[in-house]
């Protein structure tokens, strides 16, 4: 027999070769990690309520506002390898957990505490106040809560009125005028 032929060998020896395909070598190159949703983890809640309940008229209810809000949302990323021949793809080592603190913005409907309250023109809190004439050349009054005008009516001498079955009442005054008007505090 001859060598190529799978004869005999030199010095008696047989060698037998199988016969298989040559197997690809795998090529994994790094590729795009997987993210899980964004999921809130701890809700911190939200502060500095503007404007503050205490300084509203009772009972009234009105908007707040604050921008001190914020809560932790936490997500994981999967590293992975994809396989360049097969397109084949296989995670890296253990997901990892990613953490954000996020802040945002709210409002919210409060009702107001306070038994008199005056606001007028001061920035994010709703005008509330009772301007009244201050003689009968200037005979009358007007009343606003919580930025709605409630009231406007003859008679700078008056002091009470209801509405709603809510009795109102003109408070201390806060800013004299020469010009024959006063601006005063609302109370309940």
């Amino acid at each position: 027999m001859e060598q190529s032929k799978g004869g005999a060998l030199p010095n008696g020896s047989i060698n037998i070769t199988p016969k298989t395909p040559n197997l690809p070598v795998e090529n994994w190159q790094p590729a795009e990690p997987l993210y899980s949703e964004w999921v809130t983890a701890n809700d911190n809640g939200c502060y500095n309520w503007a404007p503050v309940a205490s300084t509203m008229l009772k009972d009234e209810p009105f908007n707040q506002t604050t921008t001190d809000c914020s809560h932790y949302q936490t997500r994981t990323r999967q590293d992975r390898e994809q396989e360049t021949t097969t397109l084949e793809y296989r995670n890296v080592g253990e997901p990892t957990i990613i953490g954000q603190n996020n802040t945002y913005s709210a409002t919210r409907t409060a009702t107001g505490t306070a038994s008199c309250s005056y606001s007028r023109s001061v920035n994010r809190v709703p005008d509330t106040y009772w301007f009244a004439g201050t003689s009968s050349s200037s005979d009358a009054y007007l009343v606003k809560v919580n930025g709605v005008q409630i009231k406007a009516a003859d008679g700078y001498y008056t002091t009470s009125f209801t509405l709603n079955g809510i009795r109102y009442k003109r408070g201390t005054i806060l800013k004299d005028s020469t010009a024959g008007y006063n601006s005063y505090e609302v109370c309940k």
